[in-house]
């Protein structure tokens, strides 16, 4: 089988093998599990460092900085939301934080997914006319990614925070 074989191929695996996951995942969500807020600032950080030296290797040129922050912007916006879609609560016996994420914010996921599906082959063809170089629009992809997990992982540690907080006073 050669490669322009498989590459045909690739959708009718990749798509059901997605469907189920996404599927587990739904099901997964129905009960709150334990929030180790101890360890909500370690995905961030592997994720900045790696994108740093991804742009310290390929360094975008001169206005390029310029839509990477934007794009990272918009990626924050996006993951605050996100963040806000998980549900947080302190249990009153062990004033132990669980966490349960909502069906909502797999399928922000899973639209962002396909909307990435959907936009990289226009950004593909018209990259040339546009005159933006394609290492710009990979890195956009992962520096989207980097402002979204950032900011969701900020807005969900500094709600808990006060959550716990809060049930740690009325106690």
């Amino acid at each position: 089988m050669t490669l322009d074989q498989v590459a045909h191929y690739w959708p009718y695996i990749a798509v059901p093998v997605a469907a189920v996951v996404v599927m587990i995942r739904l099901h997964r969500m129905k009960r709150h599990r334990p929030m180790r807020l101890q360890m909500i600032w370690v995905l961030p950080v592997v994720m900045a460092v790696l994108c740093g030296l991804l742009l310290w290797r390929f360094p975008p040129e001169g206005v390029e900085w310029l839509w990477l922050g934007a794009i990272f912007a918009l990626g924050g916006a996006v993951g605050w939301r996100r963040g806000r879609m998980v549900d947080i609560i302190v249990c009153d016996q062990t004033s132990i934080l669980k966490m349960r994420a909502t069906p909502a914010a797999i399928f922000l996921f899973v639209g962002l997914v396909l909307f990435r599906a959907a936009l990289r082959p226009i950004l593909e063809v018209e990259s040339a006319a546009w005159h933006i170089r394609a290492a710009l629009i990979t890195d956009g992809f992962i520096v989207f990614a980097v402002g979204l997990v950032i900011l969701a992982r900020i807005e969900m540690g500094t709600r808990a925070l006060r959550l716990l907080n809060e049930a740690k006073a009325a106690a």
